[in-house]
């Protein structure tokens, strides 16, 4: 039997339901969406264990739905990109044929500020040419008007889709079949014998998603538009949908993968200096607290004799060596077998290739070198146990490769990098290493990636500097310039792998695209690093865990971005520049000094899958009537979800600044779930505009049962203070007009023991202050104006360095209920 034939008689079992009925109990206007991708037998077994009272939906006895959406872009793939890089902005435009009925939608979906999806739609005319009307509706919505004339259908996907229905939960679930797409050149994929399974909930997990977890199922990234685009063309950026890419959509799509697990460190060998240099294996503490071993094993033998060192002088075609494990080829240079190699002089239009046993280990001593090679890589390690490079004392070197490389059959596409290893490679010395990379990344591992000591430089029109399963910083100091990625970490095959740790030394990073980036975790326990990034300058699709170090960074996206888990043990953070700060689904701080300006929110949490506000008609099924009204259009949007998303506050110090670079600001500490917040200090200067506060935890709780928060932002509709459940008390002062920021707010006991003294960064008529020292029923008074003495790096000062300003009343302090 066919698998749609098994899957439509598995369906057949349920009993059916109208449109009308779902709505009733599962509009699901805002909601939470999970996607899982399945194939018949996986399907076949999550059908027979549902409810008996599961309902399928079923108009005019059918129970399959066929649909056909064309996708609308630029001839640049202007929304394809955004999409890809996950940039603020983003929008999608296509139409949607039911194809059973003869009803035609255009709709343009956009993100909301707080990660929603919300997609207007519109009934298409039979009186004026489709792409037309498309455009013209496009040109309605900020995000997609800029593009609106220049787009054009790029890609037509069809599916068929039944849809499940869950009374008792208020839940639904669709189901898609038969999934295939074709782009304007004819080219064609699709998914064979899989089916997508989304589940559409008003944000908690559903039955359903419960028990795919349980049998190990986890949602998938997947956009009928992007990922079948990227499917057809292998040159697009797709990280973000490369799993599914590669494990549902042929083995053809190979790329850079960018996807989530968990974190596992790496430790180096001791500095190598010299010929003479110790052995030690890599083991550390990974996110989950557990040891992990790496497999980075430097070796080099500390009793090796003059005589066991091969010596390589570079000089073009006269290149010479005192081994016959070296041969010459013009001006490239081939090491044949293991050893230490130490390497002087120059070479231009060629390079230095490695292709030694499995077995054998290779160190490449640079004792003042230049590699240009005009044709591929400077230094290409292609085959080997371990790579050491090792930088000479006082030596400077410099490697050079070409734009366009040369290969020696049209489907290789390796090596990719200025200094390129197939295998773990490990980088050290006391000497300098400048590494141009012309053609894609400067430095690149295919394997695992260590720098140890040295003073480093690289330039790429890609990723800087790559490290396939780990990058390792564990001193040095390094520089990178790079078009795309600055640091880099992207094996997403391995649970335990494509992680980044940074444990010392000094790392600044500029970065077209994100400064660190890793498909799992990613950890700093020391060091000094400084990132300037278009994207976010620390982002995991994992965890990130800071426990030490310092960290600046100034970024056009966000902060510090991770998809799951953010964790702040220590440290000194600075975000000077930020679309939103700190981002993840869970956000927990434990110590630290932490400085924040952001244009949106300081403080996120939020989930990273999709949440849906959807308008008009249910796009998960055939419309009720058959066809909607001419010029039906979607109605407002809906509320925002809240989910098991928490900002936890245990200590540290934290200072959050929102500037006025956009229209609506964001909010201080935005909260789509929880916070609970035991310890520290928190120091908001929020935003000024009404719709947005220095907390917002709308439909969550903010629990407060010690440390100190004041945060200040104009009142609105949106303005919030601590929340029930707090045991702490709190008191809330409101000047009844804006006071200009910078005018100082004073908060003391009747008795004149000062409390706090507060200079917040922006105008102001709120603020909200909680602290260990506020007593229950207890009336405080209020000053505003005055001067303080000195600088604060938290805006709060001590009652020496304040001068009395005018009193303005009496606050009393109270738990919230």
């Amino acid at each position: 039997m066919r698998s749609d034939d098994v899957i439509t008689a598995a369906i057949a079992q349920f009993l059916p339901i109208d449109l009308e009925s779902i709505d009733r109990f599962a509009k699901l206007r805002t909601r939470k969406d999970r996607k899982y991708i399945l194939t018949a037998d996986e399907l076949e077994t999550l059908l027979a264990s549902l409810p008996s009272d599961t309902r399928v939906l079923e108009i005019d006895g059918r129970r399959w739905f066929r649909y056909e959406s064309a996708y609308f872009d630029t001839a640049g793939l202007d929304s394809y990109r955004l999409a890809a890089s996950r940039r603020p902005g983003r929008f999608k435009v296509r139409t949607r044929h039911y194809l059973d009925s003869g009803v035609e939608m255009a709709e343009v979906k956009t993100k909301s500020r707080r990660g929603q999806t919300i997609k207007r739609r519109t009934a298409l005319s039979d009186t004026r040419p489709v792409a037309e009307q498309v455009r013209r509706f496009a040109s309605e919505f900020a995000e997609s008007a800029p593009y609106a004339d220049s787009l054009e259908a790029v890609l037509t996907s069809r599916y068929r889709r039944c849809t499940l229905a869950f009374p008792g939960e208020g839940v639904r679930v669709t189901i898609d079949a038969d999934y295939d797409c074709m782009d304007t050149s004819g080219e064609t994929t699709g998914l064979v014998d899989r089916f997508i399974v989304e589940t559409k909930t008003d944000g908690a997990a559903s039955s359903v998603d419960r028990l795919l977890w349980k049998w190990g199922h986890r949602p998938e990234r997947i956009s009928k538009y992007a990922t079948g685009l990227a499917a057809i063309n292998v040159e697009l950026p797709a990280n973000r949908w490369n799993r599914v890419l590669k494990r549902h959509f042929g083995e053809a799509r190979q790329r850079t993968p960018r996807v989530a697990a968990i974190c596992a460190l790496l430790m180096f060998m001791a500095a190598l200096g010299g010929c003479g240099t110790a052995t030690s294996a890599s083991v550390s503490e990974g996110a989950d607290g557990a040891e992990v071993t790496g497999d980075v094993m430097a070796t080099v033998d500390p009793h090796l004799d003059d005589e066991d060192l091969i010596t390589i002088r570079l000089d073009g075609t006269s290149t010479t060596a005192t081994s016959d494990a070296v041969a010459v080829d013009g001006s490239t240079v081939f090491i044949n077998d293991g050893g230490v190699y130490a390497l002087t002089g120059s070479l231009d239009g060629g390079g230095i290739v490695v292709d030694v046993a499995d077995s054998e280990d290779v160190t490449l001593v640079l004792e003042g070198v230049d590699v240009t090679n005009p044709e591929g890589s400077a230094i290409a390690v292609l085959n080997a146990d371990e790579a050491v490079v090792v930088l000479a004392d006082g030596s400077t070197n410099t490697l050079t490769d070409g734009v366009d490389y040369v290969f020696d059959a049209p489907d290789v596409d390796e090596p990719n990098a200025t200094l390129f290893s197939d295998t773990n490679l490990t980088i050290g010395g006391e000497g300098v290493l400048e590494v141009d990379g012309n053609h894609n990344d400067a430095i690149a591992s295919k394997d695992g990636l260590v720098i140890a000591s040295g003073t480093i430089s690289v330039a790429a029109v890609d990723d800087g500097i790559r490290g396939k399963d780990f990058v390792d910083i564990t001193g040095g100091t390094v520089t990178v310039d790079a078009g795309g990625d600055g640091l880099k970490s992207d094996n997403d095959d391995d649970p335990e792998r494509g992680h980044i740790a940074v444990s010392a030394g000094v790392l600044t990073i500029a970065a077209g695209d994100e400064g660190i980036q890793a498909t799992t975790d990613i950890r700093v326990t020391g060091g000094e690093i400084d990132v300037r990034s278009t994207g976010d300058a620390v982002h995991a699709d994992g965890e990130i865990r800071i426990d030490a170090g310092t960290l600046t960074v100034a970024s056009g996206d966000d902060g510090i971005h991770a998809d799951a888990l953010v964790t702040i043990n220590g440290g000194t953070i600075t975000i000077s520049e930020s679309f939103e700060g700190i981002e993840a689904e869970v956000i927990e701080i434990n110590d630290g000094m932490i400085d924040i300006t952001s244009d949106d929110d300081g403080i996120n949490v939020a989930s990273a899958d999709t949440v849906a506000v959807e308008p008009g008609p249910e796009p998960g099924a055939l419309p009720a009537d058959g066809r909607p009204a001419r010029g039906q259009r979607g109605g407002p949007g809906g509320q925002e979800v809240v989910g098991e998303h928490y900002v936890y506050i245990n200590g540290g110090t934290i200072v959050i600044t929102i500037t006025d670079n956009l229209a609506e600001q964001g909010d201080g500490i935005d909260a789509n779930g929880h916070v609970e917040m035991t310890g520290g200090l928190v120091v908001v200067s929020g935003p000024t505009d009404t719709r947005n506060s220095a907390l917002d935890y709308s439909g969550g709780t903010f629990t407060m049962t010690g440390g100190t928060f004041i945060g200040s932002n104009v009142d609105g509709r949106n303005a919030q203070a601590t929340g029930v459940g707090s045991t702490q008390a709190a008191v809330v002062v409101s000047s009844g007009s804006i006071v200009p920021g910078g005018t100082v707010v004073h908060i003391e006991s009747t008795a004149g023991e000062g409390l706090v003294t507060f200079e917040p960064a922006n105008d102001y008529s709120m603020i909200v202050f909680s602290s260990p020292d506020l007593a229950q029923g207890e009336t405080y008074a209020v000053e505003l104006g005055g001067v303080v003495t000195g600088d604060s790096a938290t805006r709060l000062f001590a009652d020496s360095d304040y001068t009395s300003g005018e009193a303005v009343g009496t606050v009393i302090a109270a738990l919230p209920s």
